[in-house]
C-alpha cells in the first residue's frame, strides 16, 4: 500500500512539475510503511505528525504568498 501511495504521488509530482508533492507522498506513505515494517498498527501518532508537517508547510507557503502579494492599503476594490 505504501508503495502505491508513493508511486501515485510521485507520478503526480512528475507530471505537474510540483516537487513538494514528492515529500507529501512520502509523508502519506510513512504510516503504511512503518506498519509494514513492524507488522502491527502504529497508532495515530505517525499520521498525526505527518498531517502537522503538511499543515506547517502549507502555512509557510501561504505566508510567503501574502508577503509577495499583499492587499492594497485602501482595501479590496469594489
Amino acid at each position: 500500500m505504501a508503495i502505491s501511495i508513493a508511486l501515485v504521488f510521485g507520478l503526480l509530482a512528475y507530471y505537474m512539475d510540483f516537487r513538494r508533492l514528492y515529500a507529501y507522498g512520502l509523508l502519506f506513505a510513512m504510516p503504511e510503511l512503518l506498519r509494514g515494517l513492524f507488522g502491527k498498527p502504529i497508532g495515530p501518532i505517525v499520521p498525526t505528525v505527518s498531517g502537522i508537517v503538511i499543515l506547517l508547510v502549507g502555512l509557510v507557503v501561504f505566508m510567503r504568498f501574502l508577503r509577495k502579494y499583499p492587499l492594497p492599503a485602501e482595501g479590496l476594490p469594489s
